[in-house]
């Protein structure tokens, strides 16, 4: 263990949070089973779908940072999908 963590680069790649490498594994995932998903019209839609959802994790994100209660993100996504 000693002699990977004396690497720059595995300890870099250590600091990486693993979802990052979930999220390339799946798309790889997908691109290999269904490559015509990932065209850029495709791409698009799922982008301005999912932006809301991230607008609101990052508020969350806030909320919680600075340590406080926030029920209202439920309410928020049903209200604008």
């Amino acid at each position: 263990m000693a002699a990977v963590l004396a690497n720059p680069i595995a300890r870099r790649l250590l600091r990486i949070p693993p979802s990052y490498f979930v999220f390339i594994v799946l798309l790889a995932t997908l691109w290999i089973a269904r490559p015509n998903m990932l065209n850029l019209n495709i791409m698009g839609i799922f982008v301005r779908q999912i932006v809301p959802l991230g607008i609101l994790v990052l508020g969350q994100l806030v909320v919680m940072r600075v340590k406080s209660i926030d029920l209202s993100g439920g309410g928020i996504i049903l209200l604008i999908n």
